[in-house]
């Protein structure tokens, strides 16, 4: 929370104006989606403005996110407070591991992705052999109401201590060697290696 009141140029001594933030990690795994529906309403008849809701990761407000009834619960409880409030939800999710795999997480993922008005994909691009590059790509996954925008890369500033938008010649870079591929030379050994064994 302190890098985002510091990247946001906030005072990090204090809550700022109209901006809260919760922990459910102090809250039983079994309660929290209890907890998490109490702090909704009463954030949400708190204020007359548009609010904001940020769940970071979605899958830690419920017990179970492969449990069809918790996921559910957790959906329809979003969008009872999105019909009847101005209110929108960002919930972070990670992705199934594997190989190819872009799916997220569970049942709740499965459910989420079929409800959500925009899905936004974080990753490493990478390279031609699967090796993961320092250029992160951010791309629209869907766009319900709008077209898909083009994607956006990013890379870690060491100096910022966070993310900054990746220049041209970086994300060139990048590209390049997604696509690469070995040289001549690199192959003759790679193959005179396997085949004439250990």
């Amino acid at each position: 929370m302190k890098q985002i009141l510091i990247k946001a140029s906030l005072d990090t001594t204090g809550d700022p104006e109209n901006f809260q933030n919760i922990a459910l990690l102090e809250v039983d795994c079994a309660n929290r989606f209890e907890a998490l529906e109490q702090y909704i309403n009463l954030i949400k008849y708190s204020y007359k403005i548009h609010i904001i809701i940020v769940l970071d990761v979605i899958t830690e407000c419920i017990s179970s996110f492969n449990e069809t009834t918790d996921s559910l619960r957790l959906i329809d409880m979003l969008n009872l407070c999105i019909n009847k409030h101005d209110v929108t939800f960002i919930c972070l999710m990670h992705e199934c591991l594997g190989v190819g795999n872009e799916k997220a997480r569970g049942h709740l993922g499965s459910e989420i992705t079929n409800k959500a008005s925009t899905i936004i994909q974080v990753g490493f691009e990478k390279d031609n052999s699967g090796k993961p590059l320092d250029l992160i790509k951010i791309s629209f996954f869907m766009c319900r109401n709008t077209r898909k925008p083009p994607a956006t890369y990013a890379i870690y500033s060491g100096e910022e201590k966070g993310l900054v938008l990746a220049n041209e010649t970086q994300v060139l870079e990048g590209l390049v060697k997604k696509r690469e591929k070995a040289s001549i030379d690199e192959m003759k050994k790679e193959f005179a290696i396997l085949l004439t064994g250990p």
